[in-house]
């Protein structure tokens, strides 16, 4: 059984599905919605899909779509979202999973209600350098300390651009600043008990970089750092009792490194596939074609508790209300 996509969006990501999408030999592209007609053509006539629409509600219409993937500007992951499951289709969203933790809820509960499969799409959580790292974890022994930094150098920080743009979901925090929270996350397996937030604001009030640094219970402490218009190395570092682990462009790894206080090392290469969003999909289409309803390496407690932490985060910034 193939899976038969349908996209609302056609960027930059939305593109970078489709390409990837043909490698899993597990679905197929069979639809695309946004906005303009010409650009909806574009895509289709580029990833060789049959229909395309500038009306997302007139693609959800279609029953020979099983699922829909959301990569719409993070302020309208809700909307479609939920009109997606309301049409009966399982629904794979793009990260940030929604603007803050009531709106996740809805859409939780909509999945919930319709019986249907939902999960957040952080593709770094499903590549084998990911993975192997969640099982290295116990070779560095109690974490002590965490760093984990995503920024780059936008060319196009114009005031029409979406990155500064508040009502788009603009900022370091949402485009980025997802990674280094989601990975700090499933690492630690817990909130911390103390946050402390720096950022540098644009004049339209979104954040252009910004830094979160966390206190956890037993003492470990972590950094994160995301930027829109300052590149930074982009890496995790995991210190330990026992040793380190290293990870390069820890939001699509191809490699880890792993080292011990007494200088041994060890690395592990894993050369993605495509761009590295089939190891998502693949997985996607797995729960889909067994009836699951959520992901294990993903579920949506995990979804609910980093968007609660977005939301502390959001308070500190200045973005929400306490």
């Amino acid at each position: 059984m193939n899976v038969k996509f349908g996209i609302i969006g056609a960027g930059f990501i939305a593109d970078t599905f489709a390409s990837d999408a043909v490698l899993t030999g597990k679905c197929e592209v069979v639809a695309v919605a946004t906005r303009s007609m010409d650009k909806a053509r574009e895509f289709a006539l580029k990833h060789d899909i049959g229909d395309y629409y500038d009306d997302y509600n007139q693609m959800l219409e279609d029953d020979n779509i099983d699922a829909i993937y959301i990569a719409s500007p993070h302020v309208f992951h809700k909307e479609h979202t939920i009109a997606a499951l309301k049409s009966n289709k399982a629904v794979l969203c793009e990260k940030p999973f929604a603007m803050n933790t009531n709106d996740a809820k809805e859409m939780l509960d909509t999945a919930r209600e319709k019986g249907l499969l939902l999960m957040e799409g952080m593709w770094s959580r499903f590549f084998p350098a990911y993975l192997k790292m969640k099982l290295m974890l116990n070779e560095v022994g109690e974490v002590q300390f965490i760093k984990a930094d995503f920024g780059f150098k936008s060319d196009e920080l114009l005031e029409t651009n979406r990155l500064l743009n508040p009502e788009l979901g603009g900022g370091a925090l949402f485009d980025v600043g997802i990674y280094p929270i989601s990975t700090v996350r499933d690492i630690m397996g817990c909130d911390p008990i103390k946050i402390q937030c720096t950022q540098v604001m644009s004049e339209r009030g979104v954040d252009l970089m910004s830094s979160y640094n966390y206190t956890f219970k037993d003492g470990a402490l972590a950094c994160l750092y995301s930027a829109i218009h300052v590149k930074t190395q982009t890496e995790l570092f995991v210190s330990g009792t026992k040793g380190t682990l290293h990870m390069p462009n820890f939001f699509c790894p191809e490699q880890l490194i792993y080292t011990r206080h007494n200088g041994y090392q060890e690395a592990y290469n894993y050369p993605k596939v495509g761009f590295g969003y089939t190891y998502e999909i693949s997985h996607f289409c797995d729960l889909f074609i067994k009836g699951k309803l959520e992901s294990p390496i993903i579920p949506l407690s995990e979804t609910m508790a980093i968007m609660n932490m977005m939301d502390q985060i959001q308070v500190k910034i200045g973005y929400l209300q306490k």
